[in-house]
């Protein structure tokens, strides 16, 4: 299942403590193996896109592989 933490609207970054809180929430209902951190949808949902730049949707990005790897494997990068 991919939790669809981190919103493609807006070029806002979430905090990793509450990508790794809302992890933590989903494991207590299916196992950790079974889960995945996402983006809520695509980058581009309309014709005109989202107010959001390849930057901006970048760090979102790296966001992503920075909570995964800190709630599924206890890296720390």
């Amino acid at each position: 299942m991919v939790l669809g933490l981190v919103t493609t609207k807006t070029p806002g970054l979430e905090s990793t403590d509450s990508l790794l809180e809302r992890t933590r929430d989903a494991s207590r209902l299916i196992d950790r193996e079974r889960l995945a951190v996402g983006t809520q949808c695509g980058f581009a949902t309309s014709l005109r896109g989202n107010a959001i730049s390849v930057d901006d949707e970048r760090r979102k990005l790296e966001l992503i592989v920075h909570a995964a790897k800190l709630a599924f494997w206890g890296v720390n990068a």
